[in-house]
């Protein structure tokens, strides 16, 4: 089958989110799963002639800015339904520029101590304490919940050394997908803020709807100095893949837009769908 592989949310190749993506492709959930688990990619996307396919529920967002690689194959740009875990409405350009139209955001308080995050976090509890009295824990929501956790430095959050078991305690508790942690002390000036993503199974380069509800939530606290439309947000540095994500919340709803660049242009042999690979002893 012919394959890209593309790079979504990336400053530069091997960065961002890797999404397998299938230009001409009909093939089972579990044929894609395969190709994804050889390739460690956040998810595949496949181009059917009525719409886009993803297989990838947490990176669903990556994966319909991922269908932008398709205009270089000579798919024709404009509005799309990304089909698969959920539905999602995508509308590309002629540049391959995506852009994502998400749920509704919001926001509410977290009973979760903000030591008790430290310790799963590893960094001093003053790193949280000094950034909440103004802008507090919370779980927030664009489709699916997290905790954002403000954190004071870029240099507290660098040195985050999470402990997964209690991390996933946290996420328990919070009904929450995954712990945003992010910063408003940046690198760049065209960063808003830099954000660690980490999920139940380990830290992940970037997360559009959690970007995007911490957006939100940011606006309501008028924890930014004037009113903005737009915001970016940095993640990945911390494990080498460097990513930014762009929310728009000028509508109701928030937006994401998004490219991706093609790092794999080629073919991958893909197992038969009957194929039973168990060796019984």
């Amino acid at each position: 089958m012919d394959l890209l592989v593309v790079d979504v949310f990336a400053t530069e190749p091997m960065a961002g989110r890797p999404v397998a993506v299938f230009p001409d492709a009909d093939l089972t959930d579990g044929q894609y799963r395969a190709v994804v688990e050889e390739l460690g990619a956040a998810g595949a996307l496949a181009a059917e002639p009525d719409g886009l396919y993803g297989v990838g529920a947490r990176a669903d967002v990556a994966l319909a800015i991922a269908g932008g690689a398709l205009v270089e194959r000579g798919r024709e740009p404009g509005s799309e339904t990304l089909q698969g875990h959920r539905e999602l409405a995508v509308e590309t350009v002629a540049d391959g520029t995506v852009t994502v139209a998400l749920p509704a955001a919001d926001s509410r308080p977290v009973a979760v101590a903000e030591s008790e995050v430290a310790d799963a976090l590893g960094v001093d509890p003053a790193a949280l304490a000094d950034v909440g009295a103004d802008l507090p824990l919370a779980r927030v929501s664009a489709g699916a919940g997290y905790l954002a956790v403000p954190v004071n430095f870029m240099e507290h959050l660098g040195r985050v050394d999470p402990n997964r078991e209690w991390v996933a305690g946290i996420l328990d508790e919070a009904d929450a997908e995954a712990l945003y942690a992010f910063s408003f002390d940046t690198l760049a000036a065209e960063v808003d803020w830099h954000a660690r993503v980490l999920t139940r199974e380990g830290e992940v380069a970037a997360s559009a709807r959690a970007t995007a509800a911490t957006a939100r939530y940011v606006l309501q606290q008028g924890a930014l100095d004037a009113d903005r439309d737009t915001l970016v947000a940095a993640s990945g540095n911390f494990i080498d893949r460097p990513s930014r994500v762009q929310v728009d919340l000028a509508g109701a709803d928030p937006e994401v837009t998004g490219t991706s660049l093609t790092v794999f242009d080629g073919t991958v042999a893909v197992p038969e769908p009957d194929e039973d690979d168990i060796i019984e002893v």
